[in-house]
């Protein structure tokens, strides 16, 4: 069975570079404080102590360089532990935002859609009913256009098929190219109203 390789996390280079520099730094203040410390021993004659100091100073300054090549080697890491990490919360919150549509904003839509048939068929029984009477007190002798040109008045089938243009082309649109509102309040008539009506919900 293979094993999975385990990258290390961003925080836990973080964690080992900060580590690493703590080291340098006191590697460092130690080094600092050797040239007085020899220079005393010299001046008391000390020639034991100064070699020593001396012999502490090439392993200081060896260990700073062996911290340095340490901490180059995590900048690589550390940025591609970013990176992952970076790409996974993006995959995260587009796997959150599908599930929103999907479970969500989508359904809502097709309830609703939904629901427009039946109000718009309830509301096509009763606009024929209706149809049905002005005929029939219609002064015209053809009683079925008399019905056509009511139904063509009062249907408000173009108003529908207008809503449902708008709403498509509103719900596909470009991202870049932002709605008209501007132009959008310079329409007039009932195409204009309806317009209107529907951004100043589609766009809550």
């Amino acid at each position: 069975m293979t094993a999975t390789l385990s990258l290390p996390t961003r925080a836990e280079l973080v964690a080992q570079r900060q580590n690493l520099e703590r080291q340098v730094a006191a590697t460092r203040a130690r080094l600092g404080a050797i040239a007085p410390e020899r220079s005393a021993a010299r001046r008391a004659g000390d020639a034991a102590a100064v070699l020593r100091l001396e012999v502490e100073q090439e392993d200081l300054q060896a260990a700073i360089d062996a911290f340095a090549s340490e901490l180059a080697g995590l900048v690589e890491p550390e940025r591609l532990a970013g990176q992952r990490e970076l790409a996974e919360r993006l995959r995260r919150a587009l796997a959150e935002a599908r599930a929103f549509r999907r479970d969500r904003t989508w359904p809502a839509v097709e309830a609703a859609l939904d629901a427009l048939a039946v109000a718009a068929g309830q509301d096509h029984r009763a606009v024929q009913a209706v149809a049905e009477g002005e005929a029939t007190l219609s002064p015209l002798t053809d009683k079925m256009e008399a019905r056509r040109q009511f139904l063509r008045r009062e249907s408000y089938g173009a108003h529908v098929e207008t809503a449902g243009r708008v709403l498509g082309e509103w719900l596909g649109a470009d991202p870049a190219i932002p709605v008209d509102v501007a132009l959008m309040q310079r329409v007039t008539g009932p195409a204009g109203d309806l317009a209107r009506r529907l951004w100043a919900r589609f766009s809550k």
